[in-house]
């Protein structure tokens, strides 16, 4: 006993032919276990307990009236009342309800066990159904939002139609599903989805779990607050193929205080030129409690001076952003927690480019970045810096700062520029980074640090040639200490390697070695009673004056002098740079000195 329950409308032959061209081409039937769903506008079939027979009359019905309806499926089982189980899916005769699971997800609606499947055995909602005209004019929010919420759990299907709307919201899971009326990153026209109504508004509020894909989004021009997408707590969202034109946020993900939000994706979106942040990641949780974001594939793109951040990070616990392109913004990428909030993850892919300000920065608000990866990330900065790490908060901290093989260049801009600029935070590596600038830099700095930043390694660090010429490959503050800079390559378009004056107590702790332009080049240095030792690990004295203090020292610094004239070196000096011992140098002799801090003295054997 099999019968068929339909909802449907009378239909123009242009719709009729449409569904016929669905079903022909697979576009619009899904098929699941034994069932086989076909879901339009206005059309919508559930197999459920009956009679052959009155299913052939019905079928037979519905094409008088212009309906095409495809039922392709076979029962293992049929009782006789009761409920039928067909593939997993239980089927209530009595209310025409599909319950039971499909999958594995634990996401809930309301109290309800459902997977993403369920959205599919649940099938559609459209606006249209509910009154809407879907004109881009006329206001629908009224009859949107009944749909919306008739839409809990299934699918919200726009179609070809441009949806005027203010602030709607749902409480439980909805996939809301658009044709893709977006077109491309260079356009800010909506041809179908979703137009504000007006300025400042968080258009669509849905719980994580939610699902948006294919949809355009409108958002108007000149907006100062309000938010595109809001998606709240819940697990395993996603926001997929949908452009978002001029928001103030185009997308915001969170948790709430400690609920959280777990495991949402961004993918292969676009956002264009936002007024604030094309994607805003916890916003209201904190410790961490958004969580596992993965922002994926986007591209993110500001009109000309615009003053917006591309993912702006404020609470997530292991964020992870692949393969965006973030151009021509105020900010391409920010971490800045506020107290009480923590930001860590992983990063590849285009962390800003074209940049007004900053590519990219790193930085606190009175929260913790703890643990930031950064491989093969891509900055490129117009007219400030490419990357910064700073410190600006009271009582939060950077720390775990690693970027492996990160490309650092200097687009043209001022002159003026800094690939990668280290104003705080401790525990700070930068491995295998080339660093390099497109045209002459004469004030340009590859990489800066300041005192303030502790604990940091540069290891393999190369600077290239892309055209120009960078001032200073780093510049060292004095003051700076506990760092290291090993195995680099200065290359031929650098003017000086290392802009540094070491501290004249000799307190700073560095280890610089292994470095091509460097430790392969031997300046050479008149004889004086007081010299003044560059960077180099070997050096030429020139001249035949007795040596007596030695600037430049750090904490075990190892220094060789060779004499082109032979000197000797005597005692005597002052604190901080003299000489701990007497001794002879002849010419075209050499000795090895190393900087004490114990001794506040420089020692040879």
């Amino acid at each position: 006993m099999i019968r068929y329950h339909v909802r449907y409308h009378h239909l123009v032959p242009a719709d009729w032919l449409r569904w016929v061209s669905s079903f022909a081409n697979g576009a619009r039937g899904l098929i699941y276990g034994r069932r086989l769903v076909l879901s339009y506008r206005q059309f919508q079939v559930v197999m459920l307990r009956g009679s052959v027979s009155a299913g052939i009359k019905m079928v037979s019905r519905l094409i008088q009236h212009l309906v095409v309806i495809v039922i392709a499926s076979s029962l293992s089982t049929v009782p006789v009342c009761g409920q039928a189980t067909m593939s997993g899916v239980n089927i209530d005769s009595t209310n025409t309800t599909l319950s039971a699971p499909l999958g594995t997800s634990t996401t809930k609606l309301g109290s309800t066990a459902f997977t993403a499947n369920d959205f599919v055995a649940r099938g559609s909602v459209s606006p249209m159904d509910y009154g809407c005209a879907g004109n881009g004019t006329t206001v629908d929010t009224t009859c949107f939002q009944n749909a919306l919420t008739a839409a809990a759990g299934r699918y919200l299907d726009l179609g070809d139609h441009l949806y005027k709307i203010s602030a709607v919201s749902s409480s439980s899971p909805v996939y809301v599903r658009g044709p893709h009326g977006g077109q491309g990153i260079y356009s800010s026209t909506c041809t179908s989805g979703l137009i504000a109504a007006t300025t400042n508004l968080t258009l669509l509020t849905l719980p994580g779990g939610s699902v948006i894909d294919g949809l355009c989004i409108q958002m108007g021009s000149g907006n100062t607050s309000g938010v595109a997408i809001f998606m709240g707590t819940g697990s395993q969202g996603k926001v997929r193929d949908t452009q978002i034109n001029t928001p103030y946020v185009g997308i915001d993900v969170t948790g709430n205080g400690t609920e959280q939000n777990v495991a949402t994706v961004l993918d292969g979106n676009v956002v264009f030129d936002p007024m604030f942040a094309a994607f805003r990641i916890g916003v209201n949780s904190s410790g961490g409690n958004t969580v596992d974001t993965r922002v994926i594939n986007n591209g993110v793109v500001g009109a000309p001076g615009n003053s917006a951040t591309g993912l702006l990070l404020l609470d997530d616990g292991g964020s992870f952003t692949a393969n965006n392109d973030i151009f021509q913004l105020n900010i391409g990428t920010k971490t800045f927690p506020s107290s009480g909030q923590v930001v860590n993850g992983f990063f590849s892919g285009i962390l800003g480019d074209t940049s007004y300000t900053y590519d990219a920065v790193i930085d606190e608000n009175g929260g913790v970045v703890n643990f930031f990866l950064a491989d093969k990330s891509w900055v490129s900065s117009n007219l400030g810096q490419s990357f910064l790490i700073q410190q600006t908060g009271s009582g939060g901290g950077v720390s775990n700062i690693t970027l492996h093989n990160q490309p650092i260049f200097l687009h043209g801009g001022s002159g003026s520029q800094i690939g990668l600029d280290i104003e705080g935070g401790e525990h700070i590596q930068v491995m295998g980074a080339i660093v390099c600038a497109e045209t002459n830099a004469p004030n340009g700095v590859g990489i800066k640090l300041a005192a303030a930043a502790s604990y940091v390694d540069f290891t393999g660090v190369k600077f290239g040639n892309c055209g120009g010429t960078l001032n200073a490959g780093y510049s060292i503050a004095t003051g700076a200490t506990d760092f290291t800079m090993t195995g680099g390559d200065f290359g031929n378009a650098v003017t000086t390697p290392i802009s540094w004056t070491p501290s004249s107590n000799g307190a700073d702790i560095a280890t610089i070695g292994q470095n091509l332009g460097i430790d392969s080049a031997t300046p050479t240095v008149a004889s004086a009673t007081t010299i003044a030792a560059p960077i180099n690990g070997t050096v030429f004295i020139s001249g035949t004056v007795s040596i007596q203090n030695i600037t430049g020292g750090w904490s075990n610094r190892q220094m060789t002098l060779i004499a082109l004239g032979g000197f000797n070196l005597v005692t005597g000096g002052a604190m901080n740079t003299k000489i701990a011992t007497r001794a002879a140098v002849p010419q075209y002799g050499s000795i090895t000195l190393t900087y004490s801090q114990g001794l506040k003295a420089w020692t040879h054997q």
